[in-house]
């Protein structure tokens, strides 16, 4: 039996396929000839990937979350292997999600599968030693971060692009750079985008700012992967919710944010909406990363990118009522303060004044040879 041109795609979180939705209608017009399978969302296979599995089967929190998976997450690599062998694939863009494509990306080399890798593993934070592995087993890396090819360039990395954020390229297209014309009504909650996440942060951000008579709407920007009823229990608390596709509807309506530390914190940082980033993960988990994780440096992306704290970071034990009580406190009673985080926020839109590539034009390139 004849296969047809193939391309394995690789997104197993919603922050992985908001990635791809990112390039891949250009990517399926570039290879029209192309089929495209693998592992994505709804929003993936509606736009014509067939799915071996689905996204919301392979997400994972923490060590303790991820060492529970650990039997599935084996045998859907060998799953996945042998039908790239089956169909003869000829190459797999695997999208963060580094553990697992880090692993899968040797068995894929090894099988003369070209590997192109999407946004580059965080080797500066966990272990540097990947760097050897992104050398041997990938064919080309696509860095969305802007310090990050010359990171991974001075380490030995010759195949490594620089390609603009999706976020910075969708605010820049459809957004404008919005001006905040204060003051706003809205304190915007992006509490994460997976279930365990979002039962973590939002209790502790509704009851931060149950107790503050600040005169301000909640609301709320809800993704597709978290349960329904996580939120539904909280609509009495609530003022107005926004689907995860109108988070820059949101944003600009947002006087501030509370928000989960991730994507979402960039997001916020490029629209100009001063926010308290919050995480917490389990004491298994805060010990891994103690012994384990030598980088000790900020972790909210909006503060990694500007090099320095323009959003105040609430993590671990200071992640609690009192300390969001008393910084959002503090900004109600100190607009001036607010003004200058607002400022600040352009540290991070001048990052990414830097040279790059089109993801799709260099896999297209990259394939030729």
């Amino acid at each position: 039996m004849v296969t047809r041109k193939n391309i394995l795609i690789i997104a197993g979180e919603k922050s992985g396929e908001d990635h791809l939705m990112s390039f891949f209608p250009l990517l399926k017009r570039k290879f029209e000839n192309y089929d495209f399978w693998g592992v994505g969302g709804d929003e993936a296979e509606a736009k014509g990937v067939e799915l071996l599995f689905h996204l919301k089967n392979f997400g994972s929190m923490g060590i303790s979350d991820v060492l529970g998976k650990i039997p599935f997450y084996f045998s859907a690599m060998d799953k996945i292997v042998k039908n790239a062998i089956k169909k003869n694939t000829e190459a797999a863009i695997l999208i963060d999600f580094q553990d697992f494509n880090l692993r899968l990306a040797k068995r894929l080399s090894d099988e003369g599968v070209k590997v192109f890798y999407y946004v580059a593993p965080q080797a500066w934070v966990w272990r540097p030693s990947r760097v050897k592995k992104l050398i041997k087993y990938t064919d080309h890396l696509f860095c969305i971060l802007p310090f990050e090819r010359k990171w991974f360039s001075d380490r030995g990395v010759k195949n490594v692009s620089s390609v603009l954020h999706p976020v910075y390229r969708k605010i820049d297209a459809e957004n404008r750079w919005p001006n905040k014309n204060y003051p706003k009504e809205e304190l915007l909650l992006l509490p994460g985008s997976r279930n365990s996440e979002v039962l973590k942060t939002l209790p502790v951000f509704l009851d931060a700012i149950s107790t503050i008579d600040h005169g301000l709407k909640v609301s709320i920007v809800k993704t597709t992967s978290v349960r329904a009823d996580v939120y539904e229990k909280y609509c009495d608390r609530i003022s107005k919710f926004y689907d995860s596709k109108d988070l820059y509807d949101a944003l600009k309506e947002a006087r501030f944010c509370l928000a989960a530390s991730g994507t979402a914190t960039l997001s916020c940082a490029l629209m100009g909406v001063p926010t308290i980033v919050g995480y917490k993960v389990s004491l298994l988990n805060e010990l891994f990363y103690r012994v384990f994780v030598p980088y000790k440096g900020l972790i909210a992306l909006a503060n990694l990118i500007a090099e320095e704290e323009v959003f105040p970071e609430l993590i671990q034990d200071r992640f609690n009522v009192f300390e969001i009580n008393r910084k959002l406190s503090s900004w109600l009673a100190n607009h001036n303060t607010v003004d200058e985080i607002t400022k600040k926020t352009c540290l991070v839109r001048d990052k990414f004044l830097f040279e790059n590539e089109d993801v799709v034009d260099t896999i297209f390139k990259k394939m030729q040879k």
